[in-house]
């Protein structure tokens, strides 16, 4: 064999597969490594997470355009819209939500601040439209919330209060805002971070949830979100399917308390959710030591 006629034909083999890793890229789920390091997840394939985002275009537009258009006459049919928008997507995207409330109230003594522990992904926020408790409410949340079509105007009319982090003056009279929201009875759902953490780790607590609550008199219901990051991590725009388990946690009350309690009242807080977290990656150790040792059983039998 002439050395050009095996130049040609390696040649050919690496264009095959070169093709083939192409096709594999688009057509099937590639493996891809969590930022946290916790092992090995699918990516999904990049034609079927298009056909996916285009499938929830066309169910969006439709559903939350009715429920911006009717909210205002009629909030319950308003929300109804909106709560089947967010079942309709999370079922698109294969996602399963399992909640665990804790709370053992009947949410009949508003104002409640429903507060993410950790903010990670923002499939929470369709998970809460799916689970909450309590509705109506109103969002508390980054003003880039509001650039997002139809979801952010949605929010806008139920009445939410839109938060400049950069400008410091407007996010002081967001946090007024949102106080005279809760002394007038209403019901407000924000992440106490702020925004997602883009490692899972998580990040400094603010203080407005804090303050809000405090001089609001409001009652803190903490939210723990496992799972989230893991379907849509900070950075992706391909969403994965798996299961978000929400964990509603007891009731904080914070009649009584002023603003020299609101470092105690953040720590607490975090402390919570760290015990929550190290509580779940505990249980996520002991089950990957069980399957290691199930699998050196079988090896050896």
């Amino acid at each position: 064999m002439s050395s050009s006629l095996l130049l040609r034909l390696i040649q050919r083999h690496k264009n095959l597969l070169h093709n083939q890793q192409f096709l594999q890229r688009f057509f099937s789920s590639t493996q891809q490594i969590n930022n946290d390091g916790q092992g090995m997840r699918k990516r999904p394939a990049f034609v079927s997470s298009v056909i996916k985002l285009m499938a929830t275009g066309v169910v969006t537009v439709p559903l939350l355009s009715s429920a911006i258009i009717t909210y205002p006459a009629s909030k319950k049919l308003g929300i109804w819209f909106v709560r089947k928008w967010a079942q309709v997507v999370l079922r698109i995207f294969s996602i399963t939500v399992k909640v665990e409330d804790r709370t053992k109230i009947d949410y009949s003594q508003p104002p409640y601040i429903f507060l993410n522990l950790n903010q990670t992904s923002l499939i929470e926020t369709l998970v809460w439209l799916v689970a909450s408790p309590v509705w109506p409410f109103y969002l508390v949340a980054n003003f880039e919330y509001l650039l997002i079509p139809f979801m952010g105007w949605f929010f806008s009319v139920m009445g939410s209060v839109w938060v400049v982090r950069q400008w410091t003056e407007q996010a002081k009279r967001a946090v007024e805002k949102s106080i005279q929201k809760l002394q007038n009875g209403e019901s407000c759902y924000m992440s106490i971070e702020g925004k997602r953490s883009p490692t899972g780790e998580l990040s400094p607590y603010k203080r407005g949830a804090v303050i809000m609550a405090i001089d609001s008199q409001s009652t803190i219901i903490p939210l723990i979100h496992h799972g989230a990051r893991e379907c849509l991590p900070y950075g992706e725009w391909r969403v994965s399917p798996g299961e978000v388990r929400l964990k509603i946690l007891p009731p904080i009350p914070t009649k009584g308390l002023t603003r020299d309690d609101r470092i105690k009242l953040t720590d607490q807080l975090r402390n919570i959710a760290e015990r929550e977290l190290n509580n779940k990656n505990m249980n996520n150790e002991t089950n990957s030591s069980n399957n290691e040792n199930n699998n050196t059983l079988h090896s050896k039998l």
